[in-house]
């Protein structure tokens, strides 16, 4: 019972954490230990409704007081609220009497009865302590235990909202409840009970959170590091138990170790309010327009616990531009945005730390429009309520004032003028102000009178006057910089008109209005009657309107003596926003105008003018000139305009005068041009005043010839129609039109236009005379165009052309003349770029929501023609002209990233392809910031646009590591090269940066404005890391350092971002060591690792570096040396001062700490810095071996938080490289010419000195072979090159230009002459810098030019070459002719002696380019001389001849005979006849004497291989080599006849079953010599002799067996087959009888037709005849039965392997350990993929494998018996014939290369491990020899096993995928051919020949075993072309 109260007793003691008033209640029936700390509260009732408590009031109490006032932070809890004041809508008191005292006995409800019931029956029963009772208390005690749990939650939620905050307790947790009623719990637990159970019940039983806190308790039970052994379990649960009444809390301890007053209590505020750094007060007003960053913030300095809140941000939505941004801080919980139609909510929960603040930043703007009025109210509410009870805590308005810029309105006369009947004046003025203090304007007006003589007077009535106003509207005032004033959009204009004014013009047919400005309908109504103008609009155009008044009734003046001016004075009233709040009258505004006129009176006059239209005039019209010729004939582009005209245009057109013309013609042509056409320009027509025009005149044109005779060529040429002349000849001088009756007319104005052409010979003059037009204006316009008009300098650009004209004037009838001189002029066609930003500015808030502090970034590019230029483009600007290889170039500060794959939209895609992702360069030339590397390939005029764009965008990733405010994003495009870019106006850029890496830092590109991102931070302290190679460096995130030389500096750097100023700071940094970890665990209380590579370390104290001295006063440093893993660890280091350290490369961290007295002041940045030791002894490929340090800042000195990590990276060297080469055909490239040798190059600093290596000697490098130079530079630094030509006449070649663009480290020259050397011996490059911040990753190094990797190189055009001379046979051109000698000599007396080499080739030494002789002296022993000399012309580095000699010739004769009797010549023998390259040169065949004669045969070396041979001789498989170097040559041949074997069998001639022993023989040859004697038969009664060449023997009996008697017949034998078998009889008769039995033949090849049986060449005689007692049996041939592969391994004696492990004995001839389970699949698919059935694939296969052979031209070599390996690598790519072994099957066309696996690679290792290897990667590129299988080589005893792909997958790139399907087909008896390349270089053919062929699975591992012959094993893959299974084929060595 005691356990189940104990039980009991801790819930309560549970619910009272969250209940204190429950525990009131219940305190005299609970344990006393619950104590009276607590004070009751008025007395509350409660009633079960619907299964949750509720509370029950007085109705009558419940209407006096139901006013609630939850929201009022006005009054505080001490001044007397309680929870039944009228203040708490909730709880009422259940007793109307106020005065009662606290302790007064509450009325009991139902419930509590229930309860006291059960309590007391739990009692009585307890005392029983009766068993089988004891579980029925025990369901009750769990019944309880519910109830009080069900009970919690709402009387948590009701007490906490009726009580008052005084009254509430600070919270506390399970395990201080359990501290503060130990005494009570005493006797409820059961020490023996508890001691039996584990800790961790243990800890269930006293309220411990045991996963929280177990370490806690074991150190306090004295174990250091609790792991949960038996021993320290029963250590901890002596303690658990023995403290059960005094354990202590780990929060409580955590806080007394802190010192806190924990009885301190107090109030959590809230504001609103702005952060000022300077400590000024907060402002509260702000321009419109203006961003207002201001914070809400929670102080939580004085509660003396941590908050948890509910908390809401409340914004009116009026007059707000856009949203307003809000800041989510990191423990922000449930954060939501919402709106309405006025308000804009942010609602979030919040957790804030006792003594903390937080400051949430809020920026908003208030638009800037005509809208705001001044002094508009923006308040902005922040409530905070507590989270579990939502009462309000504080809340706070802020209210922010709008200042708005004042504006005004004025108006402004700006011109005036008058008129006379349409007729143009001017007019002059002077302004002041009338009496009223109005503007007026005085104007003097100068008319110019043609009507009459001077001395008639004009009626003044008949001049008016008009006027423009403006009315202007402009900001009054000043503001920050940026901003502006909006204007309204909505505006009433009135305007009263002076007295004889109105509106200028007349009204619109259609409204009736008066309009002055159409784009922007400025259209005034006129109210006649009042004289008034009126509109509604906006202000446009510098925020005017304007106004045209016209005076036409006005007088001039006052009065009649004309002294006093007459002023016309108008009003104009503005009202904005009319009819609406913000309804604003800006007054009425007033101005006068006043005319004094002054008449001048002139004659009426009148001329002609003409003009040529279309021949430029103005250097903006040149021609843009193409390399297309044609393009101009066919765009018509060349022409011009002969036009006419009479006078001015006037209105009043009698006062003009008539003219007549007669005749004009076009002459003096360019000699450069011709005449190609003409036309009538359809605007040449006549005047509606009298006279005729030319359309109306018959007129005839003629063209003049050189005698100026006349030809017509068209008579009345019509409007629009073409005359085609096309004059290329020069036939025509000039061009005459003619009228036929002369033109009289007073408005005289015709055209026509003449086509003219550029003759093809002219072409050239015109490319070599080009003008750069824009260039020219660049380097000085106004003298150059001074100079282009005024002088004669550039008259050779022009094209110079003439009209005459024939006219007469009115005044006379003599005919008069005119010219008129023009000319066209061709121009470089060029192109401008331009570059801008197409986005604004963005401001981004922190946000835990990473998606919502992305922004978009918008570039672009363009090309176009200056504006002024309106010429077309040209197709030599379509093709030629562009900028190639774009690239954009992206600056990103730290903290905003590039967001993989954003590349998007506008001018994304080029021909179809969209732009790759850009190229990421940390720390971008060492600028501090992420390069982004766009390219944007080429940008070609490829349209007739006239600007051509790339554009595009990409976004970017805003992270808490971005600066707080402004963070700027720099854009700029560069590019390779920009044929026909002239200088740009627009956002020029000259090239600091050297963005191209060329070293040129005075280049042109783009910058375009930067993006500028403001980044809102939330307020807190803000700790980031910085890296630089220097101090004085720029410093990054990351940083690549130099392994030599470096003195890198790491730099913390502390930012204040919160709202006060701070103290009691310390911040941890800790140092990179290999496997590193973070500082500070994460969510998962994990340590990730920082993945640094090696160890960094100080070189010194932090306090004596300089850099440091502002910190001194502020700051303590500490060190350690430990290597903790933990923060715990960190927090408790071994800290010591400098002054302890000896040596500072073992410092692993250092810890900052502020020292009391000091502040880090609001928006303050500190930076501390860390000097760093370089790591000794890099290895040279550390390039990206990288270290990361990292540092964490606490507010407490307990609670840290990490900053970012940075990175340290090494580079080891820089490369610089080059070539030095003969620029044979002087264009500055080296791409097809000669390298050049023994050139020395020295590499400089850019001040010239030599750079030193290791042994302090000048760096100088010899070019090789390849004319390849190369240094290993260990610093970064900017350096040229410099070489020494070898020979003072070499010319330097010209620099590499590409489209007139100097290209460096491409594929051309790159040096010039060095300046400094007067001898003209030295080349310089150009200087070039070397820096590692162009590469990103590891694979970029040294593969493309980079800043790594500076390539410059050295070209010269020789004076100076070589001769080489190539001797060859003149039939064979592949037999080089050795030690043929020839002198060389000229003119001079020069002479040199060559002698050709082994490969038929002799060079000559370097000699001076001229004329030269070449006579040849000998050749070798097999060829004749050439006697003609060769002249030979030097001129270039290298000249070479091929030469041939013609080979000397002799005869062959041939002798066969029989190898054992030389008398014997052999007949009708076939012999080939083959040269040195296996080509047949003849085949013999051997006359009835056994020679043959071959007449005429060329010296050299020869081959005889036998074809055929007659029956009984083996054929002659060898060859026979021969050597032709003299007269004639006679060759003796022999053969071998074929042997046999002879057995004799001697039996009972009467029982020839029985056979007789001891018979003796002697053999006889064909000749009668005694082969052999005492033949003696055995007891098988047998003879037997072999090895007998073919041919008849007699076998004579000397002697017969003991009773018989010799029968005394020779035994005739014609031996011919391989075994010949004769029986013998002894009788007492004579009888002979001779048994012939011939053995089967070998094994035939299967497919072979079978050999009939020899027969002997010609018939015995009658006497010779063997007698057989019986009729002979026939003669059969056997086919042996087929050879199973169990009898093959039998035959070859396979060394069998152990079983179990499988491992062979040492004796094996295998080096495999472990054979494995199953043979290699070399590249097959899985049989379940493969039709069952052989040879067939099913369709799902097929789709998928490639089982076709390759193309027939691999196996052309069918059947070829050719043994040189050259002749079959014939077949295969260039790239494939370098192999060191090549398998060849030759009866099966196949050839391919071996792969052999290296010892100790993978495969290797896996394969003679006993683990699965494939060999894919060795199978794609030819056979494998599977490694280990046989010591020996090929040649040696052993089993060498080779694998190749049969089928493979149709989507592999594999190389040999079907090849060994060829091995199928292999049969016995087919030879398998090795080649292996030998230490000479050359290769050694092994011949195998097949024994047998034959499939199996792929778990036959035996094939791989070793055997003790040589032998090859080919097998290929499954499936082999559609079959199941693997071919198998072996093949035993023959001979090599």
């Amino acid at each position: 019972m005691r356990k189940i109260f104990g039980r009991a007793a801790i819930l309560a003691v549970f619910a009272q954490s969250f209940l204190p008033s429950f525990t009131a209640v219940y305190a005299a029936e609970f344990e006393s230990s619950l104590g009276d700390s607590v004070a009751t509260p008025a007395l509350v009732e409660w009633v079960w409704e619907g299964g949750s408590f509720t509370p029950s009031h007085n109705d009558e109490e419940k209407d006096e007081k139901s006013e609630s006032n939850l929201g009022d932070t006005t009054t505080s809890a001490e001044e007397g609220e309680g929870i039944l004041s009228s203040d708490n809508p909730i709880a009422k008191p259940a007793s109307p009497s106020e005065g009662k005292e606290a302790s007064a006995k509450p009325e009991l409800s139902e419930e509590r009865v229930s309860l006291d019931k059960n309590l007391q029956s739990l009692e009585l029963k307890e005392k029983t302590e009766n068993d089988s009772s004891e579980g029925v208390v025990e369901s009750i005690a769990d019944s309880l235990t519910d109830k009080v749990i069900n009970l919690a939650a709402p009387m948590t939620r009701f007490f906490r909202a009726a009580m008052p905050t005084s009254a509430l307790p600070t919270p506390v947790t399970a395990t201080e409840n359990v501290v503060e009623t130990a005494e009570g719990l005493a006797s409820t637990l059961d020490r023996e009970e508890l001691m039996k159970k584990a800790p961790a019940l243990i800890a269930k039983e006293l309220g411990i959170n045991w996963d929280k806190d177990r370490a806690f308790y074991a150190k306090k039970a004295g174990i250091a590091n609790y792991t949960g052994t038996t021993e320290q379990n029963e250590k901890l649960k002596e303690y658990l138990v023995t403290n059960a009444n005094n354990l202590p809390s780990p929060d409580q301890d955590e806080k007394v170790s802190e010192g806190k007053d924990l009885t301190k209590k107090g109030k959590t505020t809230v504001d609103v309010r702005e952060a000022t750094p300077d400590g000024s007060l907060p402002r509260t007003d702000f321009w419109v327009g203006e961003q207002i960053n201001t914070n809400a913030v929670i102080d939580n300095s004085w509660l003396g616990e941590t908050l948890y809140a509910r908390a809401r941000l409340v914004l009116p939505r009026k007059h707000l531009a856009g949203e307003p941004v809000f800041v989510q801080e990191t423990n922000m919980r449930d954060y939501v945005v919402s709106s309405d139609a006025d308000n804009r909510y942010v609602d979030f929960k919040i957790t804030v730390e006792d003594g903390k603040k937080v400051a949430l930043p809020v920026t908003f703007t208030v638009q800037n429009n005509s809208t705001v009025p001044q002094g508009f109210k923006t308040p902005i509410t922040f409530s905070l309520y507590r989270e579990d009870t939502d009462e309000l805590i504080d809340e706070r308005t802020t209210v922010y004032t709008s200042k708005v810029l004042e504006t005004k309105v004025s108006l402004m006369l700006e011109r005036w003028s008058g008129k006379y009947f349409g007729r143009l004046w001017d007019a002059h003025g002077t302004g002041d102000v009338d009496d009223d203090g109005d503007p007026r304007r005085t104007a003097v007006m100068r008319f110019v009178d043609y009507s009459g003589s001077t001395a008639a007077k004009p009626d003044l009535e008949k001049y008016t006057g008009w006027a423009d106003y403006y009315i202007r509207q402009e900001v009054d005032g000043s503001a920050p910089s940026g901003l502006w004033r909006s204007f309204p959009d909505n505006n009433h204009f009135v305007v009263r008109l002076p007295q004889g004014g109105r509106p200028l013009g007349s009204p619109d047919r259609e409204t009736w209005k008066y309009c002055y400005h159409w784009a922007i309908n400025h259209c005034w109504t006129y109210d006649e009657d009042n004289n008034i103008m009126e509109m509604d609009g906006k202000f446009w155009n510098n925020e005017r309107v304007k106004l045209s008044l016209s005076y036409v009734d006005q007088p001039y003046y006052d009065d009649a003596e004309k002294t006093k001016i007459h002023y016309n004075k108008i009003e104009v009233a503005v009202t904005s926003n009319p009819n609406t709040e913000y309804e604003h009258h800006y007054g009425v505004m007033k101005s006068s105008i006043g005319w004094v006129p002054k008449i001048e009176m002139l004659p009426q006059v009148s001329r002609l003018e003409t003009q040529k239209d279309g021949f430029a005039q103005s250097l903006y019209h040149g021609i843009p000139y193409t390399t297309n010729h044609q393009e101009y004939d066919q765009k018509n582009t060349l022409f011009y305009t002969i036009a006419t005209r009479v006078g001015h245009t006037f209105e009043d057109q009698a006062l003009q005068r008539e003219y007549t013309l007669y005749w004009f013609t076009d002459h003096t042509l360019d000699d450069r041009m011709y005449y190609r056409s003409l036309s009538r320009n359809r605007s040449s027509r006549q005047s509606s005043s009298g006279g005729k025009g030319i359309n109306e005149t018959p007129h005839k044109i003629y063209g003049i010839l050189e005698n100026d005779s006349e030809v017509l060529l068209k008579q009345d040429l019509k409007e629009g129609e073409v005359l085609q002349i096309n004059d290329v000849e020069d036939k025509y001088k000039a061009i005459k039109v003619v009228f036929d009756s002369p033109i009289v007319s007073k408005v005289l104005n015709f055209n026509m236009n003449f086509y003219v052409g550029v003759k093809e010979s002219a072409w050239t003059d015109i490319e070599g005379s080009l003008l750069n037009i824009e260039e020219k204006k660049l380097s000085g316009w106004g003298d150059f165009e001074r100079k282009w008009q005024y002088t004669d300098e550039y008259d050779h650009n022009k094209f110079f052309n003439s009209a005459t004209f024939e006219y007469s004037d009115p005044d006379s009838t003599e005919h008069k003349t005119v010219d008129k001189k023009g000319y066209l002029f061709f121009k470089k066609d060029y192109i401008m770029t331009n570059a801008f930003k197409w986005n604004g500015d963005h401001v981004v808030p922190y946000s835990l929501n990473p998606l919502l502090m992305q922004r978009e970034i918008f570039s672009s590019i363009e090309i176009r023609k200056n504006q002024h230029d309106g010429s077309p483009w040209t197709e030599y600007a379509k093709t030629q002209l562009g900028v190639n290889g774009v690239k954009y170039l992206a600056l990103l500060p730290e903290g905003i990233d590039y967001i993989s794959w954003s590349v998007g939209a506008l001018s994304t895609v080029v021909d179809g392809v969209p732009l790759p992702e850009p190229k990421v360069v940390p720390n971008y030339k060492d600028t501090g910031k992420t390069g982004l590397i766009f390219d944007l390939w080429n940008i070609k005029v490829d349209q007739d646009w006239f600007v051509h764009r790339r554009q595009f965008k990409f976004k970017v990733q805003v992270t808490n590591k971005a600066n707080e405010g402004d963070n700027f994003i720099d854009g700029y495009f560069y590019w390779d090269s920009a044929p026909g870019r002239m200088s740009s106006p627009w956002a020029k850029y000259e090239d600091s940066l050297d963005l191209d890496s060329d070293g040129d830092i005075k280049e042109e590109f783009h910058k375009i404005a930067s993006t500028r991102i403001t980044y809102v931070q939330w307020r807190d302290i803000v700790l980031k890391n910085w890296l630089s190679p220097s101090l004085t460096g720029n410093f990054a995130s990351s940083a690549v350092l130099d392994a030599s030389g470096a003195k890198p500096y790491y730099k913390l750097n502390l930012f204040n971002n919160y709202i006060e100023d701070m103290k009691g700071l310390s911040l941890i940094a800790t140092l990179p060591r290999v496997n590193d970890l973070a500082i500070v665990p994460d969510q998962d209380w994990n340590y990730p690792p920082r993945g640094s590579d090696l160890a960094l370390s100080l070189s010194g104290s932090l306090e004596k570096d300089p850099a440091n001295a502002p910190l001194l006063d502020k700051w303590e440093f500490l060190y350690s040396t430990d290597l903790t893993t933990t923060i715990d660890a960190t927090k408790n280091a071994n800290w010591v001062t400098a002054d302890q350290i000896q040596d500072f490369s073992k410092v692993t961290m250092v810890k900052m700490v502020q020292k009391s007295e000091s502040l880090v002041r609001q928006k303050e940045n500190m930076d501390f810095y860390f000097p760093i030791k370089m790591p000794d002894n890099l290895p040279d490929q550390a390039r990206f071996l990288g270290a990361s340090a990292s540092a964490a800042f606490s507010t407490n000195n307990k609670t840290y938080i990490e900053s970012n990590k940075i990175t340290f990276s090494f580079v080891p060297h820089y490369r610089v490289q080059g070539k030095v080469f003969a620029d044979i055909d002087d264009n500055g490239s080296y791409s097809w010419d000669v390298r050049l040798k023994d050139y020395k190059v020295s590499l400089h600093y850019e001040n010239g000195d030599a750079v030193l290596d290791e042994e302090w000697q000048p760096m100088v490098s010899t070019t090789d072979e390849d004319g390849g130079f190369f240094f290993k530079v260990l610093k970064r630094g900017r350096y040229y090159l410099s070489m020494v030509k070898k020979f003072a006449n070499e010319k330097v070649a010209k620099l590499f230009e590409v489209n007139d663009v100097h290209v460096v480290w491409s594929w051309g020259n790159d040096a010039v002459l060095d300046p400094t050397d007067l001898a003209e011996m030295t080349l310089r490059s150009g200087v070039f810098n070397l820096d590692p911040y162009s590469v990103s990753s590891e694979n970029d190094i040294y593969k493309q030019p980079s800043s790594l990797l500076a390539i410059r190189n050295f070209g010269l055009v020789p004076q100076n070459g070589k001769i080489r001379i190539k001797l060859t046979d003149f039939d064979d051109h592949s037999q080089n002719i050795e030690g043929a000698k020839y002198y060389l000599y000229n003119d001079q007396g020069d002479k040199y002696v060559l002698t050709t080499n082994k490969d038929g080739e002799v060079e000559s030494d370097i000699i001076p380019f001229g004329t030269y002789t070449l006579e040849q002296v000998s050749s070798d022993a097999r060829h004749m001389i050439t006697t003609t000399k060769e002249q030979i012309e030097l001129s270039s580095i290298l000249q070479t001849l091929t030469l041939t000699n013609k080979v000397k010739r002799s005869g062959l004769t041939i002798e066969l005979t029989d190898s054992v009797d030389g008398s014997i010549k052999l007949k009708e023998w076939v012999y080939e006849l083959r040269d040195h390259k296996w080509d047949l040169i003849s085949t013999l065949t051997t006359d009835k004497n056994g020679t043959a004669y071959l007449e005429t045969l060329s010296y050299g070396e020869y081959t005889l291989k036998q074809i055929t041979a007659p029956k009984y001789y083996s054929l002659f498989s060898g060859v026979v080599r021969l050597l032709i170097d003299g007269p004639s040559k006679h060759q003796v041949l022999t053969n071998v006849r074929k042997s046999g074997n002879i057995t004799l069998t001697l039996s009972d001639a009467r029982d020839s079953n029985k056979v007789l022993e001891g018979g003796k023989f002697s053999l006889v040859d064909s000749k009668g010599h005694v082969l052999k004697t005492w033949l003696t038969t055995d007891k098988k009664g047998q003879i037997s002799v072999s090895d007998l060449p073919y041919g008849d023997y007699t076998l004579v009996q000397s002697e017969a067996p003991a009773g018989y008697t010799i029968n005394g017949q020779e035994i005739k034998v014609g031996l011919f087959v391989d075994q010949q078998e004769s029986h013998h009889v002894n009788r007492k008769r004579r009888s002979i009888h001779e048994e012939v039995q011939p053995k089967p033949e070998p094994r035939p090849h299967p497919k072979q037709e079978i050999e009939k049986p020899i027969v002997v060449p010609s018939e015995p005689k009658e006497e010779e005849k063997i007698m057989i007692p019986s009729l002979p049996t026939p003669i059969k041939t056997v086919l042996p039965d087929p050879i199973t592969y169990r009898e093959l391994l039998k035959e070859a004696e396979v060394v069998q392997p152990r079983h179990g492990s499988q491992n062979l004995s040492k004796t094996s001839d295998s080096l495999i350990k472990t054979y494995v389970k199953r043979l290699p699949k070399t590249g097959a698919l899985g049989e379940d993929q493969l039709h069952k059935k052989v040879g067939v694939i099913s369709s799902k296969t097929s789709s998928k494998v490639e089982t076709r052979l390759p193309s027939e031209s691999l196996f052309r070599l069918a059947g070829d018996k050719n043994t040189d390996l050259a002749h079959w690598l014939s077949v295969l790519p260039h790239s494939e014939r370098s192999a060191d072994q090549y398998v060849v099957l030759p009866t099966q066309w196949l050839v391919m290369p071996i792969q052999t696996v290296a010892s100790g690679s993978a495969a290797y290792n896996n394969f003679v491990n006993g683990k699965n290897e494939d060999f894919l990667s060795y199978l794609h590129n030819g056979a494998v020899q599977l490694p280990a299988t046989s010591r020996g080589t090929y040649g040696d005893s052993g089993n060498k096993v080779i694998a190749g792909h049969s089928s493979y997958r149709k989507s592999s790139t594999a190389k040999y995928k079907t090849n060994f399907q060829k091995i199928i087909g292999m049969e016995t008896g087919e030879q398998v051919w090795i080649y292996k390349k030998n230490s000479s270089g050359t290769f050694t053919r092994y011949v195998y020949q097949v024994e047998v062929s034959y499939n199996t699975s792929a778990k036959d591992i035996s094939i791989l075993y070793p055997t003790t012959k040589d032998q090859v094993t080919l097998m290929t893959c499954t499936p082999i072309g559609g079959v199941v299974g693997r071919r198998i084929v072996k093949a035993t060595f023959v001979s090599n």
